[in-house]
C-alpha cells in the first residue's frame, strides 16, 4: 500500500505496514503483464497492466477468514494459492473467483510446484500433499523429513527436490 495511514504500528510511526503485506507473487507465464499478489491479510490483488493498477479479489476468494496466503503459482494453465490453515485455492476461470480445494491438513503451506497433471503444495512439519487431478483430490506424500519446507523444484519426472531448514534437501521419487 502507499496510503500513509497504513504505514505506522502506532507505537512511534516505524513505517512497517500494519497489514497487507505482499507475502506472494506470480507473474502469468502466458499473459503479458498479468501478475497475481497474495497478501498476509488474506487478500489477492491482481494487474493485468504489469502494476500500474490493481484490483483487489477479497469478493473473489473462497476465504472467509482471510487467511494468510504463502504462495501463488501457474501450473501449465491453472493459477494455484496456498497459505496457512490448510489454505489450497484454484482459479476457477470461468467463474473469475478462487474457489477452495480439499485437503486434509490444518497446517501451513509455504509453497507450490509441480506440472501440469502434478501439482504439489508443501510446508510446515515436512508437509506435502500432491494433486493429480487438477486440485480436486489430494494425497500425502509422506516424507521422511519432519522439518517446515521453504521451496522445492522439480527435478525430472516424477522427481521433487524440497528445500528445508538447515539446508536439508529431500529428494522425492
Amino acid at each position: 500500500t502507499n496510503d500513509p495511514s497504513k504505514l505506522t504500528t502506532g507505537k512511534g510511526g516505524d513505517g512497517n505496514v500494519t497489514y497487507g503485506t505482499i507475502t506472494t507473487i506470480s507473474e502469468s507465464p502466458l499473459v503479458r503483464d498479468l501478475i497475481w499478489v497474495g497478501t498476509d491479510d488474506g487478500n489477492v490483488q491482481v494487474t493485468k497492466d504489469g502494476g500500474k493498477s490493481w484490483t483487489p479479489w477479497f469478493d473473489r476468494s473462497d476465504n472467509p477468514k482471510l487467511l494468510h496466503i504463502y504462495a501463488i503459482r501457474s501450473i501449465g494453465d491453472e493459477l494455484y494459492l496456498a497459505g496457512e490453515q490448510g489454505l489450497v485455492m484454484k482459479l476457477d476461470k470461468t467463474a473469475q473467483r478462487f474457489k477452495r480445494t480439499p485437503v486434509d491438513y490444518q497446517g501451513t503451506f509455504f509453497g507450490i510446484t509441480g506440472k501440469p497433471g502434478a501439482v504439489i503444495v508443501y510446508g510446515l512439519r515436512g508437509n506435502a500433499y500432491r494433486s493429480a487431478d487438477g486440485g480436486e483430490s489430494w494425497e500425502n506424500m509422506h516424507l521422511a523429513y519432519q522439518g517446515s519446507m521453504f521451496g522445492a523444484v522439480t527435478a525430472g519426472a516424477p522427481c521433487v527436490l524440497f528445500f528445508g531448514l538447515r539446508g536439508n534437501v529431500v529428494r522425492s521419487c
